[in-house]
This record gives C-alpha cells, structure tokens and sequence, in this order.
C-alpha cells in the first residue's frame, strides 16, 4: 500500500536525478517508510519556470499518483522548487493536497504543511 509518494525533478537533461532520487528516498525512510510504501514520480530536463511538457506531465502523473491511491498520506520534495516556481500552479497544488488530507514535507529548508 503506498503511503508516501516522492517528488524528484531537474530542469536539465545534465542534471541527474539519481542522487536526488537516494537522497529523499533516505530521508522518507527516515520517517518510517518502507520500500512498499512509496512511490517516486520525477522526470529531468523539466523546467518548472517555463511550464514545458515534461513538467506538466510529471505532475499530471503525481495527481493522477495521488487520485487513484487514497492511501497516500504525505508528499515529499528535496524543496519547494523541485514540485514547482509558478506561485498559481504552487497554491493549488497546496489546495489539492489540503483538500485530501494529505501532508506535504520538503526537506530543505524544513517545511510541513499540515503538521
């Protein structure tokens, strides 16, 4: 049953997401999280700024992650920047996640929003 779902996303095809992907993976497990447990949605070369394709399809898969398992209890990013940089886009992800119930943790800096 998934329980947390991890969201991972570089704007470059340089970037690589494998040390992101291993270092929030860590720190969910932290959290006491197993493998079964949780999901990774991410992409690369996804620029959040101008709202290309890749992005809106990494996110369209985190909602459509989230919809079709309501088991899902928390989303985590490394930061803020990693889910999204459009404040409208950042506010209704919020919402969505409000209106579910469901906490949303970033690592760097700390944030929490329900707890």
């Amino acid at each position: 049953m998934i329980k947390a779902l991890i969201i991972i996303r570089t704007s470059t095809k340089k970037q690589e997401v494998d040390s992101q992907n291993y270092e929030i993976v860590n720190y969910v497990k932290s959290m006491g999280y197993t493998d079964d447990e949780i999901v990774v949605v991410g992409t690369k070369a996804a620029s959040a700024i101008k709202l290309d394709d890749r992005y809106k399809e990494n996110m369209n898969k985190v909602y459509a992650t989230i919809n079709s398992n309501p088991s899902i209890e928390c989303v985590y990013a490394w930061g803020l920047d990693r889910i999204g940089r459009n404040e409208e886009l950042m506010v209704g992800f919020k919402n969505f996640l409000i209106q579910k119930k469901i906490n949303l943790r970033i690592k760097e800096p700390s944030l929490y929003l329900l707890e």
